[in-house]
C-alpha cells in the first residue's frame, strides 16, 4: 500500500465516515439519529475547510460532534493546531489563523440547508485559541504539575475526545507524537510497573479529578447551569475517561515485553468513546450500557431541570452508568489484565476473609472520600472481594 492509499485508509477509519456501528440493539433511537446528524455536519464542515490558512497544521473537532452525538443545539468545539515545530508563530499570527478558520466555517452558503448554526467560542477557554504543536510535545514540560492549563487541556482533548476535520495526515502524526511524548520507560523498567504508557494513565486520571473538583463549584447561583455541567460530568465525561482508560489497558494487555509502540491505542482513537467502552463488555452489558447512556443523553438533550432535584429513574440510570463505566482501576480489573495469574473467574467460590473485608471497606472509604464516585453494585462488589481473596490466600 502506497502512502496516499494509507492516508486515505486512515481517514475513512474515523467515525465521521462510518455508518451506525451498534447494530440493531439501539437502531432507530436518539443516538442513532444523532450519529446520522453528525455525519452530515462533518461533511458540511469538511467542505468549508478544504484549504487551510497558513501555519495551520490541522483542525480537529471535540465535544458532542466528535462523539457523533451532535444535535441542532450542539456547540462546535474546534481545535485549531498551529505547526510551530520548525518556526515561531507569534500570538498575532496564531490569533489570525484561528479567526481565519472560523471565517471559513461561517462562509457564504448557497441554501438554508447549508447553514451551520454554530457560535464562535467565548474568550478564555481552550477552544478560543490555537493549540501549539511545539508546546504540546515539548519534553521540558514532562512531569510539570503546574503546566499551563490551556496546553494541558489541548493535549487531553486531542487524545481523548477529537476527530480531524482537515489535515488528516498531520492530525495522525500529532496524535502519534503526543503518545510518544507520554511514553516513559526508565521508571517502568527499574520498578517493573506496567508499560511506558502508565504516565498517560496518571495524567488522564488527573484530568478527570480536576473535572470532578471544578464541576462541584461552578455556577453556585445558577441551578440549571450547575445541573447541566454535573449531569454531563457523570455521563459524557465519565464515558470519555473510562473508555480511554479501557483502551490504554487493552494496549498494555496486548503489548509484548516492555516495548509499547502505542499503535493499537492510536487505532482505538478512531472509535467513538461508546465503541471503546463496549469493546470488552458482554453482549448483555453492551445493551445495558447503550440503553442507560441513551436514557441520560435524551434527558440532557430534552431539558435540564432548573431545580436541584432529579427524577428517581435518572438517579438510578446515573448509578448504573457508574457501575458500567469504572474510572478508578480495581484489583479485579488488574487481575483481569494479567493472563499469567490465576483467573478470578475460576475462583468465584473463594472465601472472603475478615482481612479482605477490611481491605474492601478501607478502599471503598478512600474512593468515597476522594472521588465521591464509589457506587459498586452487589455483584461487582462480590467479584472484587473474591479477587482480593485470591491474591491474599
Amino acid at each position: 500500500m502506497d502512502d496516499d492509499s494509507l492516508v486515505r485508509t486512515l481517514e475513512t477509519d474515523w467515525a465521521q465516515f462510518r455508518s451506525w456501528p451498534l447494530g440493531e440493539v439501539r437502531s432507530g433511537g436518539s443516538l442513532h439519529a444523532a450519529w446520522n446528524y453528525s455525519v452530515k455536519t462533518f461533511a458540511k464542515l469538511r467542505q468549508r475547510l478544504n484549504a487551510l490558512p497558513e501555519d495551520v497544521a490541522c483542525v480537529a473537532v471535540s465535544g458532542s460532534l466528535a462523539r457523533m452525538e451532535a444535535h441542532d443545539l450542539s456547540d462546535l468545539d474546534l481545535i485549531v493546531v498551529i505547526d510551530d515545530r520548525q518556526q515561531t508563530v507569534n500570538d498575532d499570527c496564531s490569533a489570525a489563523a484561528h479567526a481565519n478558520v472560523w471565517d471559513l466555517i461561517d462562509g457564504a452558503v448557497e441554501s438554508d440547508e447549508d447553514q451551520l448554526p454554530f457560535l464562535r467560542p467565548k474568550p478564555g477557554g481552550i477552544f478560543s485559541c490555537c493549540a501549539s504543536w511545539k508546546n504540546m510535545t515539548d519534553v521540558r514540560r514532562r512531569g510539570v504539575v503546574d503546566e499551563d492549563l490551556t496546553v494541558f487541556g489541548h493535549r487531553m482533548q486531542l487524545l481523548i475526545d477529537a476527530q480531524p476535520l482537515a489535515g488528516f495526515a498531520c492530525f495522525a502524526q500529532l496524535q502519534d507524537d503526543l503518545l510518544a511524548w507520554y511514553s516513559e520507560d526508565k521508571a517502568t523498567a527499574v520498578f517493573e510497573e506496567g508499560t511506558p504508557l502508565h504516565w498517560l494513565r496518571h495524567d488522564v486520571l488527573r484530568y478527570w479529578y480536576s473535572l470532578c473538583s471544578r464541576s462541584s463549584w461552578l455556577y453556585p447561583q445558577e441551578d440549571a447551569r450547575f445541573m447541566e455541567v454535573n449531569l454531563k460530568l457523570r455521563s459524557t465525561r465519565r464515558l470519555l475517561i473510562s473508555a480511554f482508560l479501557s483502551a490504554i489497558r487493552r494496549q498494555q494487555q496486548n503489548e509484548s515485553g516492555r516495548s509499547c509502540s502505542g499503535k493499537q491505542l492510536l487505532a482505538s482513537l478512531r472509535e467513538t468513546p461508546l465503541e471503546r467502552a463496549c469493546f470488552n463488555l458482554s453482549v448483555a452489558d453492551q445493551a445495558e450500557l447503550e440503553t442507560t447512556y441513551e436514557t441520560i443523553y435524551e434527558f440532557i438533550a430534552r431539558s435540564i431541570p432548573a431545580s436541584l432535584q432529579l427524577p428517581r429513574e435518572m438517579l438510578e440510570a446515573l448509578a448504573k452508568l457508574r457501575s458500567l463505566l469504572p474510572v478508578h482501576e480495581t484489583r479485579w480489573q488488574r487481575l483481569c489484565h494479567r493472563p499469567h495469574e490465576e483467573s478470578p473467574c475460576a475462583c468465584m467460590e473463594g472465601t472472603v476473609t475478615p482481612s479482605v473485608e477490611e481491605d474492601r471497606r478501607q478502599s471503598g472509604f478512600w474512593l468515597r472520600e476522594n472521588t465521591g464516585q464509589c457506587d459498586f453494585g452487589d455483584f461487582q462488589r462480590q467479584r472484587i472481594l473474591v479477587a482480593y481473596s485470591v491474591t491474599r490466600t
